[in-house]
């Protein structure tokens, strides 16, 4: 298994992204953070699965939100380093 370490910048959008979703809905924020997590687990177990971007990055989405992780794997380390939100028409706000 590989150690996922996030960037500050990454923790910085999953800290807005779930605020907006509680804002929405109580209880979204943590569904949100639940599907983040699991999005973590799948990607901790094999990086090398999923959508090759350029520069050696790397892209997975959420099972349930339309959001995506990118990173780049450093030997034994994946280094998540943005938190993308895919949705049409995302709020200013995050």
């Amino acid at each position: 298994m590989f150690t996922v370490i996030v960037t500050s910048k990454a923790l910085n959008q999953l800290d807005e992204m779930t605020i907006f979703y509680e804002n929405i809905s109580n209880g979204l924020g943590d569904r949100f953070l639940s599907d983040y997590y699991t999005t973590l687990m799948k990607l901790s177990k094999n990086p090398f699965a999923y959508f090759n971007l350029k520069n050696n990055k790397r892209r997975i989405s959420f099972k349930t939100f339309q959001c995506m992780l990118i990173y780049e794997i450093k030997g034994s380390i994946i280094q998540v380093q943005v938190l993308k939100d895919l949705r049409s028409k995302p709020s200013k706000n995050i």
